[in-house]
């Protein structure tokens, strides 16, 4: 049971009332349920679309930062580098005026973005200039420090002081460099649940620490990366994080849900004698599982999430931990992400590269681009996708996500359907918090197309993405009924952003 919030308001200048119910449903509707929505506090927002690791794996490859992250593939996000030190030689007289000895590569990406003027941003991890490797913020909001997790390290009285005095520093060092924080989408303050000694006696301190931050820097949220299911498994509780994590910020702070489901013993969908019909089904339907469970956790919080997508290919110590994700394997991830109320796709991984633990452990990524820089089928998918989204986002920042359902199952009361003929189907209902006005459409098949007929109560019917008005015609049903269908056919892996008028 969760407490959700139906905002109703009256259009042009009447009164708002705030009306505040109780509803026990899922993100997930696979069953009739209330007359409720699953309806979130805030609106979808800019959609972020992003890259993890974009200059490479292991060792940063500065060939990589091109202004073609942006300009071709279509990405306004990038995230996460590796430690090192940066000659400013190594970067052109771009970095010349500033006088230093050395960069961190954060700050070399964060330059490189506002002197090109791009649209990227970036969320920044790391300590500033002449504090130690500790004072990462990420250290003071987990109370991991360099001997253990001190437990109740948000009481001590240098706390705030610390965390406070630490965004100050990183403003400064940016806005020094750079002119403004343009650069700077937020702080990245969890990358991802590596303790088990990380239990719900330090989720205080991640509360203390993001209000001392948006005390500091109001108008940049919070970020963590973590795979949902790592809290429980680990002794600790999600919704105990979440509740620590989501405060009522606005902008809302942002969950990054990472969950790669292609291991290297997945067989492609539609493979003869490999069960990979099967196999794919099964890794989607725990895909879709977590994604639910994020809808529900986060969304009901007045929060935003970003899915985490797998378009690499994994080798550890020689054997394929996670097999490279065909384009409609890719598509399927982002539908269905964006049907479950996500406001971000940020995809793993842009570079290529070895992750070489102390225990001479390798790990083999192969990303959208090669060791070389070389772009694969891989990135042209994502480069359509993202084209896709480009086209729609703009009207979707404004939506607010209501429900999600499964398909086929019993239809749950709406305003925009009363069937659907098609299989294996996930749709998204979104509208303005009161009612709904746009749906979206996904093909959980990998292996095929199909053509989805869906039976309308609302029309006229608008493709998002082209401004099309779809054609609606009348079918005789049973017992003399006509009933008014539209059909659309997706690709394997395709999804479609409809308007209801």
């Amino acid at each position: 049971m969760m407490a959700l919030s139906r905002r109703w308001w009256a259009i042009e200048g009447r009164l708002l009332i705030l009306l505040f119910v109780y509803w026990p449903v899922s993100c997930t509707e696979r069953v009739v349920g209330p007359a409720a929505h699953q309806l979130s506090g805030v609106t979808v927002g800019p959609l972020t679309i992003g890259a993890w690791l974009p200059l490479g794996v292991g060792r940063s490859d500065l060939a990589l930062m091109t202004t073609d992250l942006e300009s071709d593939l279509g990405l306004n996000q990038i995230e996460f580098f590796p430690r090192e030190s940066i000659d400013p030689g190594a970067v052109g007289d771009w970095l010349a005026d500033s006088n230093r000895d050395e960069f961190s590569i954060e700050e070399v990406a964060a330059a490189f973005i506002q002197r090109n003027g791009l649209a990227l941003q970036l969320p920044l991890f790391y300590e500033p200039q002449g504090f130690s490797d500790h004072d990462k913020l990420s250290n003071w909001a987990t109370c991991n420090f360099p001997d253990a997790f001190v437990r109740a390290c948000e009481q001590d009285s240098a706390f705030i002081d610390t965390v406070q005095g630490i965004v100050r520093a990183l403003r400064a060092q940016y806005e020094a460099l750079n002119g403004d924080l343009a650069a700077v989408q937020g702080y990245l303050l969890l990358n991802e649940i590596d303790n088990p000694d990380y239990t719900p006696d330090f989720y205080p301190a991640m509360a203390a620490a993001i209000h001392a931050i948006r005390a500091e820097d109001p108008l940049r949220p919070a970020l963590a990366v973590a795979a949902v299911d790592d809290f429980t498994r680990k002794g600790g509780s999600a919704e105990g994080f979440m509740d620590a994590f989501f405060q009522g910020y606005d902008p809302p702070n942002i969950f990054q849900h990472e969950h790669y489901v292609f291991h290297g013993d997945v067989a492609v969908e539609g493979a003869k004698g490999q069960g990979g019909r099967r196999k794919v089904a099964r890794q989607l339907d725990l895909l879709l599982a977590g994604y639910d469970r994020v809808c529900r956790l986060v969304l009901s919080r007045a929060g935003r999430w970003h899915a985490i997508v797998q378009v690499h290919g994994e080798v550890r110590d020689g054997r394929v931990h996670y097999r490279e994700p065909k384009p409609a394997e890719i598509r399927v991830q982002v539908g269905l992400a964006l049907s479950r109320g996500a406001s971000g796709i940020v995809y793993f991984v842009y570079g290529s590269g070895d992750e070489v633990f102390g225990d001479g452990t390798i790990w083999s990524y192969s990303g959208l681009v090669d060791r070389q820089g070389v772009r694969g089928q891989r990135y042209q998918a994502v480069k359509a996708i993202n084209q896709y989204l480009h086209d729609i986002v703009e009207e979707l920042a404004y939506l607010h996500f209501h429900r999600a359902m499964s398909w086929p199952a019993s239809m749950p009361e709406n305003g925009l359907l009363r069937g659907v003929g098609g299989s294996e189907l996930e749709f998204g209902f979104f509208g303005d918090g009161i009612r709904e006005t746009h749906l979206l459409v996904v093909n959980r098949r990998t292996d095929r197309a199909q053509v989805v007929e869906l039976s309308i109560t609302q029309e006229p019917v608008v493709d998002v993405s082209t401004g099309e008005q779809l054609l609606v015609v009348d079918v005789s049903e049973r017992k003399s009924r006509v009933e008014r269908k539209l059909e659309i056919e997706l690709q394997p892996g395709d999804f479609r952003l409809l308007r209801f008028e």
